[in-house]
């Protein structure tokens, strides 16, 4: 039996959570469950620390928070 993979890649989990994409070129974060919690919407994102994350939108850095 084969087990599809769920995500293109995935980096290492950083204050409970890991950055995820599908494709390439939308990014967003799962649980250590596996569980999508911030669905797939940037064009890039650094993992969390301290509670924010670096993400982009449009060409454009900002900061996310896990709340």
């Amino acid at each position: 039996m084969e087990i599809e993979p769920l995500f293109a890649w995935a980096y290492s989990f950083s204050d409970g959570l890991a950055v995820i994409t599908h494709n390439y070129r939308q990014y967003g974060f799962i649980n250590r469950q596996g569980e999508v919690v911030i669905e797939p919407q940037f064009e890039h994102a650094h993992p969390f620390k301290e509670g924010l994350a670096a993400i982009m939108i449009r060409d454009k850095w900002g900061y996310i928070s896990k709340d």
